[in-house]
């Protein structure tokens, strides 16, 4: 999605003849129907090993327009295309399968258009409801784990689509945005996975109250920068999604967060997570309403950090404004559901729907002229600088922020924008960043990294102003590494 530069990109040349100098390599001459492969084999030899060249280029199964059917206990291997697709299917269920050696995604549930994903234009479709991924091994991917589109984001219909107790590594082999999780749409849940190594980022959500919980997330964005484990973001109305009870660990240092939080992205509630060995544990970009609490951080360089639309000299129109406002538009402006609109049915009921979590959603508004266009300067009696930049139902002001309760461990501060002059995400939310228990190692802490719970006797957090005895044993109670991957008797 990016221009190819210095600064940015790495490259590989793949199918190189003159390149063909590593063990795995292998060239494949088509030149004049030559039809010759070139392979450079672990060990120098071929002998006692299985090789395979897949030409296979389609789906194992295709599931379209079904209820209720089980595929369980296969080992699919090799293809060019995806390993499951499932299409308008019902309470469908993959059980116990081994996915690998494929270069797209091991499943799909559902598809998207052809736009990508960092415009308004991008839709998913077809996406059924109800459909499970389960005890299942999904690795040695080109793309991503599963594909989960269900839900209808105009009226806040649920997929209810489960991703659970399976293990997924070394996904994302010749794209990036290729996660081990697509949540998008609405409803569904990836929990209980075991997802560990690979490039880039784990789980992307391009939705509403979408669950992610439960998980191991390790070695991860280990070749990428500017990245999160977590991604999410160029979307005010992407509401409560829930990252809780997960374990973040040795995630690539390279300027990446654990939950990424970006352009504009609003609404994420992240609770009662580990984050161990990250560069950034969170990263709050211009969005509003995000809820960070009840966190524990170790060895973490920083608890998180900010950056603001006001950053530069509050230039207007405001970073990758086009798709902000249209996405913003094409939920909650009330118009005729064409174009960037939504129905006025629609809107109330996202207004009903996020009333309790979101009180003020009624008032959010994208700063805009009296000709109803997005301001593209300060003026006076118009876009004024309090209605862009001071309001705090404007989209462009980063309210309603929380982070509090926070156990940090070998970690260091939050670390707030230098380039807005003066201002950061505190500025707007005075309470933020409160609560914070420091503490210089584990064994201080009462703290156990394997397990991740506290030794309910001896933690310091006990007597530690905003937790207490009782904050202790509703970490311990809901905070567990058990169960996680694919179980072992199903």
């Amino acid at each position: 999605m990016y221009v190819a530069t210095d600064k940015w990109t790495s490259f590989v040349a793949q199918n190189v003849l003159s390149e063909l100098d590593a063990e795995g390599e292998y060239y494949i001459d088509r030149w004049q129907d030559h039809d010759t492969l070139y392979y450079y084999p672990p060990g120098g030899t071929v002998e006692g090993k299985e090789i395979s060249l897949t030409s296979f280029d389609a789906p194992f199964f295709q599931l379209e327009d079904v209820t209720g059917v089980t595929l369980k206990d296969l080992r699919l291997n090799g293809t060019t295309g995806s390993g499951v697709r499932l299409l308008d299917a019902e309470s469908c269920t993959i059980d116990g399968l081994e996915i690998l050696n494929v270069s797209m995604d091991a499943v799909q549930i559902g598809e998207a258009n052809d736009a990508i994903t960092a415009i308004a234009e991008y839709r998913t479709s077809r996406g059924g409801h109800r459909n499970r991924v389960v005890d299942s091994r999904l690795h040695d991917l080109g793309g991503g784990g599963v594909f989960t589109a269900g839900g209808d984001r105009d009226s806040l219909e649920r997929g209810d689509h489960v991703v659970e107790h399976n293990e997924i590594y070394d996904f994302s082999k010749l794209a990036t945005y290729t996660p081990a999780g697509y949540m998008y749409g609405v409803g569904n849940t990836f929990r209980y996975n075991d997802v560990h190594d690979a490039p880039h980022m784990a789980i992307q959500i391009m939705g509403n109250d979408m669950e992610v919980t439960h998980n191991r997330f390790e070695r991860l964005v280990t070749h990428a920068s500017d990245q999160g484990v977590i991604y999410a973001g160029r979307d005010y109305t992407y509401l409560n999604n829930v990252v809780a009870y997960n374990l973040f660990k040795d995630v690539g240092a390279d300027g990446n967060q654990a939950v990424y939080m970006d352009d504009g992205m609003s609404g994420m509630v992240v609770h009662h997570n580990v984050f161990d060995n990250v560069q950034h544990g969170l990263f709050y970009q211009s969005g509003h309403s995000n809820v960070a609490r009840d966190n524990v951080f170790t060895n973490v360089t920083y608890i998180g950090h900010d950056k603001l639309y006001h950053e530069g000299g509050k230039r207007l129109p405001v970073a990758n404004a086009k798709v902000v406002v249209e996405r913003f538009n094409d939920m909650l402006k009330a118009g005729d559901g064409t174009g960037f609109t939504n129905t006025r049915q629609n809107v109330e009921t996202w207004y009903r729907h996020y009333a309790k979590q979101y009180p003020n959603i009624r008032d959010w508004y994208v700063p805009s002229d009296a000709q109803g266009e997005p301001c593209t300067a300060v003026g006076d009696t118009e876009c004024t600088d309090e209605q862009v930049w001071s309001d705090p139902d404007s989209l462009y002001v980063p309210a309603h922020n929380v982070l509090t309760r926070s156990v940090s461990i070998a970690t260091g501060d939050f670390a707030y924008t230098d380039d807005a002059g003066g201002l950061s995400v505190k500025t707007f939310n005075p309470g933020f960043d409160s609560f914070n228990a420091k503490l210089a190692t584990p064994a201080e802490a009462g703290f156990d990294a394997a397990t991740g719970r506290f030794d309910a006797r001896a933690t310091p957090l006990n007597r530690a102003e905003g937790f207490g005895p009782a904050w202790v044993r509703e970490w311990n109670r809901t905070f567990s590494l058990d169960g996680i991957g694919p179980r072992a008797a199903r």
